[in-house]
C-alpha cells in the first residue's frame, strides 16, 4: 500500500470509536451524571454510574480547559487559581501543560470537550501508526503490521481509557519508543526513540510512562544481547536525551511531589494494600470478552438481589468481589481474531529459513505485563526500592504491556500462518478457537459464584447471571464474527490487499466506543473574584451518582474560586489545614485525592467550622439556600502607618502570574492564596514572602500594581527548544533514510 493509503486507514481506524460522540455532539465521560450534581433538577441519565470514568469530567475537562485558556492568553499554565487556594497545574503532570499538542490545540476553534475528542482521535492515530512502524521494523509483513496496529488502536484498553485523557495520550508513544530502539538505521532510531520518550513524559501520566520506559529498557537489553555491538547502547542514550528534553516539565512535577500528601515510607501494610490493585485471575475472562463481567453503565434494582452496601446491583458484578474493579482496569480484549493469531504465533515455530520475525519482543512485553499486572515479587521490588513507587496505585494497569505484546504477537502469528498455510483445509480449524474460548468462558463464568464467594455462592451466581444476561448475545456474536473472519483468512480467498485482514479486525471491534454524554452546562456564577466559596455537598457516596452542589474541580470551568478540589498531587500541609478547618478528613474514603466538605442531610456547618473556613478566606455556599452570604475576602490590606484599613484588590488571577492593585498608604497586603517557593515580584518597592502559607506583599506605601510571578513559568521554553531539536533531527534523518532507500 502507498503511504497515503496507510495514513488514511489509520485515520479511519482512529475515528471509528469516536464517531458517535462527534456526530451527536457529546463529550467524553459521564457528563450527564455530573450535570445532576451541578444542576440538581437535571434529568437523571439512563446509564449507570462509573466512578473511574467520572475523572474524565472532574479532572481532565477542567485541566484541559485551563491549559488551553492559558496558552490562548500567552501564559504558561503554571497554576490553577480557582481550586485549593491556588493549585499547581503543570506540576501535577497529568494536565500536560507543556505537551506540544496541547499548546497547538489551544488555538483550534471549538469547545474544550470537542478538542478533547479530536486529541483522542489524534492519539489513536499515533498509536496505530507507531505500532505499524514497530512491526515493520520487526520485519513483519505489511498485512500483518496493519492487522496488529489496528488491533492496538481499537483495543478495549485504548478506548476504555479515552475519557481519562492522559492515559491514551501517554500510551500512544510507547510503540514509537520501541520502534526506535530496534530500528536498523541507528540515527533514525535515535531521534525516533528520543522524541517519543520526550512526548510520552510530557503527555503526563507518569505511571504509564514508567511502564513504557521499563519495556524500552528490556527491549534495549534484548537488542544488546542480540547484536553484541557497542552501537546497540545508542537507544539508552536516546531515551536519556528524551528525558532531558522533557525535564523542564518533569522537574516541576518532581519538586511538587516532594510535599505530596501521598509521599510515604514503604511499609508491609502499604504493600498489601498496593497488591489489592493487581488483576485477579478471573479478570483474565476479558481476554475472551469484556462483557463477561457485565457493564458498569447498566444497573438493575431488585429486592432479592442486593449487595450489602447498596440496594442497587452494580452492572459490573466484579465490583462486588474486588474493590476498585472496573472494565478499564482489566481491559485485555483485542478481538478474537488477533488473540487466536497470537496463540498461533506463540505455539507454532517459524520456518527454517529464519526470515520470519522473532517473538522475542512480544514475549518480553507480555511477560513483563503479566508479572506486574497479575502480581509477582517484581511488584515488591518496585514498591520498596524504586523511589516514589509506593505512592502509586492500581498495579493492574501494567496490563497495557500485555495488550501491546499480544497485538505484536498476533501480527507475527498472521505472518507465520501466511507462510505455513498451503491451502490445506486443516488450517481452517483455527476458526474454531474463538468458539472454544467462548465455551471456556461460559463454563468459567458459571462456576465463579462458588469460586469467589464466601458462603453466599448462590447469591453471587444469581447476580453474575442477572448482570451478564443482557450481553450474552453480543458476546456470542463477537466470537462468531471472529470465527468467520479467521475462516476467510485461512481459506486463502482474500483479495490481495494488505489492509483486508486489518479491516476484518476492525469489524470485530466496532462495538468499542468511549463513554460519553451531553456537554456539561455550567450555570453563570455571581460569586465575585475577590471571594472564595466552599460548596456544601450532601449525601456524597461514590457507589452511586453522588449528591453535590458543585462537584470538585468543576468550579474551574465557571472561573469561580473554590477552597476544595481534586488533584493527583496535593500538598500535605494544605491538606492538614483543610482538615483543621473542616473538622474532619475532607477526602471521601474511596478517593484520597478528592477534597470536599460533606454534610449529612438537613445539617449545616457548625459556627466553629464556619469561623475556621472564614480564616481561609472562604464562605460556605449552599446552592439550595438562596440566603447564603459571602462576606470574607481572599485579600486583606493593612495600612501599617495608620489605624485604618488600607485598600487592595486582586485585579488579575492569571496562570503564570497574579496582579494585585495596592492603594497609596498601604504597606502590607495578605493575599490568602497559597505561597509557593520561588514566587517573586519584580515590581519596584515591593517584596513577597510567606506568612502561614499565604502570600504576603510588603510595599513602600506608594500606589502600585504588584505582579506576583509563579515559579517555572519560563520552563516551557526549554521544552519547546528540546522538542524542536529532536523533531528537526528526526525529519532530516528520515529524509536521508528515504533518499538512500530510493537509491537502493
Amino acid at each position: 500500500m502507498k503511504r497515503w493509503q496507510i495514513l488514511l486507514l489509520f485515520l479511519v481506524v482512529a475515528f471509528i470509536p469516536y464517531a458517535s460522540a462527534i456526530f451527536t455532539g457529546e463529550n467524553l465521560g459521564p457528563t450527564e451524571h455530573i450535570q445532576t450534581m451541578v444542576t440538581p433538577d437535571a434529568a437523571k441519565p439512563e446509564y449507570g454510574w462509573d466512578i473511574l470514568q467520572a475523572d474524565g469530567v472532574l479532572q481532565f475537562l477542567p485541566w484541559r480547559d485551563l491549559v488551553f485558556d492559558a496558552w490562548r492568553h500567552g501564559e504558561a499554565p503554571m497554576m490553577n487559581p480557582y481550586q485549593l487556594a491556588g493549585q499547581p497545574l503543570t506540576a501535577n503532570s497529568q494536565s500536560g501543560g507543556f505537551y506540544p499538542f496541547h499548546i497547538l490545540f489551544a488555538f483550534v476553534p471549538g469547545s474544550t470537550g470537542f478538542k478533547i475528542l479530536l486529541l483522542g482521535i489524534l492519539h489513536l492515530f499515533i498509536a496505530g501508526l507507531g505500532t505499524f512502524t514497530l512491526l515493520r521494523n520487526l520485519k513483519v509483513s505489511e498485512g500483518g503490521a496493519l492487522l496488529g496496529a489496528t488491533a492496538f488502536a481499537m483495543s478495549q484498553f485504548m478506548v476504555a481509557w479515552a475519557p481519562l485523557a492522559s492515559v491514551p495520550t501517554t500510551v500512544a508513544w510507547i510503540p514509537w519508543i520501541l520502534a526506535g530502539i530496534i530500528n536498523d538505521n541507528r540515527k533514525l532510531g535515535f531521534f525516533q526513540a528520543s522524541l517519543a520518550t520526550a512526548m510520552m513524559i510530557l503527555a503526563g501520566h507518569l505511571q504509564f510512562a514508567f511502564y513504557g520506559l521499563f519495556a524500552a529498557f528490556l527491549v534495549g537489553v534484548w537488542t544488546i544481547v542480540r547484536d553484541r555491538k557497542p552501537v546497540a547502547l545508542l537507544p539508552f542514550v536516546a531515551i536519556g536525551v528524551g528525558l532531558v528534553a522533557a525535564y523542564p516539565q518533569l522537574s516541576l512535577v518532581l519538586k511538587n511531589s516532594q510535599t505530596s500528601h501521598r509521599k510515604n515510607i514503604p511499609t508491609e501494610d502499604g504493600y498489601q494494600g498496593y497488591q489489592k490493585g493487581v488483576l485477579a485471575p478471573y479478570e483474565a475472562l476479558s481476554f475472551v470478552s469484556p462483557k463477561f463481567m457485565g457493564d458498569p453503565s447498566v444497573s438493575e434494582r431488585a429486592s432479592d438481589l442486593r449487595s450489602r452496601s447498596t440496594n442497587q446491583i452494580p452492572g459490573y458484578w466484579s465490583m462486588l468481589v474486588k474493590q476498585g474493579a472496573n472494565p478499564a482496569e482489566c481491559a485485555l480484549w483485542i478481538s478474537p481474531i488477533v488473540f487466536t493469531l497470537a496463540l498461533f504465533g506463540l505455539f507454532v515455530r517459524r520456518t527454517k529459513d529464519g526470515d520470519q520475525p522473532s517473538i522475542g519482543i512480544s514475549a518480553l512485553l507480555i511477560g513483563l505485563g503479566i508479572l506486574l499486572a497479575f502480581g509477582s515479587p517484581l511488584n515488591r521490588l518496585l514498591f520498596f526500592y524504586f523511589p516514589g513507587w509506593s505512592a502509586t496505585g492500581s498495579a493492574g494497569r501494567a496490563h497495557v504491556l500485555i495488550v501491546l505484546g499480544l497485538c505484536v504477537l498476533g501480527a507475527i502469528g498472521y505472518d507465520r500462518l501466511e507462510t505455513k498455510n498451503d491451502g490445506n483445509k486443516k488450517w481452517m480449524a483455527l476458526a474454531l478457537v474463538p468458539l472454544l474460548l467462548l465455551g471456556l468462558g461460559f463454563n468459567v463464568m458459571n462456576k465463579l459464584g462458588d469460586l469467589l464467594s464466601q458462603g453466599n455462592g448462590a447469591q453471587l451466581s444469581e447476580v453474575i447471571a442477572s448482570t451478564t444476561k443482557p450481553h450474552l448475545a453480543g458476546i456470542a456474536l463477537a466470537a462468531l464474527l471472529g470465527s468467520v473472519a479467521l475462516l476467510v483468512i485461512t481459506s486463502k480467498k482474500l483479495p490481495s490487499i494488505a489492509a483486508v485482514p486489518a479491516i476484518l479486525v476492525a469489524v470485530t471491534l466496532l462495538g468499542q466506543r468511549p463513554l460519553s454524554g451531553k456537554p456539561l452546562e455550567i450555570p453563570p456564577s455571581t460569586i465575585p473574584s475577590q471571594q472564595r466559596a466552599v460548596f456544601v455537598s450532601r449525601n456524597w457516596d461514590m457507589r452511586g451518582t453522588p449528591s453535590a452542589s458543585m462537584p470538585p474541580n468543576i468550579a474551574s470551568l465557571a472561573r469561580v474560586h473554590d477552597l476544595f478540589g481534586y488533584d493527583s498531587i496535593l500538598d500535605k500541609d494544605f491538606v492538614e489545614k483543610l482538615k483543621g478547618a473542616y473538622g474532619a478528613d475532607p477526602a471521601p474514603q474511596q478517593n484520597g485525592n478528592m477534597m470536599l466538605p460533606r454534610l449529612k442531610p438537613d445539617t449545616n456547618f457548625s459556627p466553629d467550622t464556619t469561623a475556621n473556613l472564614s480564616k481561609l478566606g472562604a464562605d460556605a455556599i449552599d446552592r439550595k439556600n438562596p440566603e447564603s452570604i459571602l462576606q470574607n475576602s481572599r485579600i486583606i490590606a493593612v495600612n501599617k502607618s495608620a489605624t485604618k484599613d488600607g485598600l487592595a484588590e486582586i485585579t488579575y488571577d492569571g496562570y503564570d502570574h497574579q496582579d494585585v492593585k495596592i492603594s497609596e498608604g498601604t504597606t502590607s497586603v495578605l493575599v490568602k492564596d497559597r505561597y509557593f517557593e520561588g514566587m517573586s515580584t519584580s515590581t519596584p518597592g515591593s517584596t513577597l514572602k510567606s506568612e502561614d502559607g499565604w502570600r504576603l506583599i510588603e510595599t513602600d506605601g506608594k500606589e502600585t500594581t504588584v505582579r506576583i510571578d509563579y515559579p517555572g513559568r519560563r520552563n516551557f521554553i526549554g521544552v519547546i527548544i528540546g522538542i524542536f531539536v529532536l523533531l528537526f533531527g528526526y525529519i532530516i534523518t528520515l529524509r536521508k533514510h528515504e533518499s538512500n532507500s530510493a537509491i537502493a
